[in-house]
């Protein structure tokens, strides 16, 4: 396996404040290539501790059985995925736009692109069977765009086991705290899915395992309204 181009660091420093919300937030960002081709990398020190830590706190108490697509315009609560998720709204917290913008950010692509963020929470024996993060084409016409990147940050380390396991690739890996597993799933957008990422979040044989999920577009993202 080779370096994501070379190892790079990055420092920043933001200064967050909004109604109860007030913190500076410093950190540094260091890439790897963990797997080449096709790529994933780890970012290391993606979320400070405390961001972490206050994503889980605004989400533990609004956790709700995860879902997964079905068929061309559905979601459901299924049993390939049994951990339970907290949707946080974009313009909701100003911390966590933040954290959406910095996805963008590492693609160079506008915020409109950013899904709506959602944390997860597994507990001991769930787990989200082999899967892919991109629709399949005939969910095309009603989603309006492709998944085309994925970002996996790690919001706590006191569990057991819970990897992130790609099935064809043989490979699973589970980073610490605050770290971000970064994939491409469609580079390039509609067309170019990459049907070698299949994916499964492995179940914790002990502790919380949390986790926050951030999905890129290949275009404008158009919330779906609520019922």
């Amino acid at each position: 396996m080779k370096p994501f181009i070379k190892e790079t660091c990055r420092s920043e420093k933001f200064d967050c404040k909004k109604k109860e919300e007030s913190y500076t937030q410093v950190f540094e960002e260091s890439y790897t290539q963990v797997f080449e081709d096709p790529s994933i990398v780890l970012i290391k020190n993606f979320l400070s501790d405390e961001e972490c830590n206050k994503l889980i706190e605004i989400s533990k108490n609004n956790l709700k059985p995860s879902m997964i697509c079905i068929g061309k315009d559905k979601v459901a609560v299924h049993p390939t995925r049994t951990s339970k998720t907290s949707v946080i709204d974009i313009g909701k917290y100003e911390f966590a736009d933040q954290i959406g913008r910095r996805a963008c950010d590492v693609l160079k692509v506008d915020y409109s692109y950013l899904e709506t963020i959602q944390v997860v929470c597994y507990e001991i024996g769930q787990l989200f069977k082999p899967h892919y993060d991109y629709f399949p084409k005939e969910r095309i016409e009603f989603e309006k765009s492709q998944r085309t990147d994925t970002f996996f940050i790690y919001l706590n380390e006191d569990f057991t086991d819970g990897e992130t396991e790609f099935k064809k690739l043989d490979f699973k890996i589970r980073g610490n705290k605050g770290d971000a597993l970064w994939w491409r799933n469609a580079p390039g957008g509609l067309g170019n899915e990459d049907d070698r990422l299949l994916h499964a979040g492995l179940p914790p044989s002990y502790g919380q395992k949390w986790g926050c999920n951030i999905l890129i577009r290949d275009q404008a993202y158009i919330p779906k309204k609520k019922h």
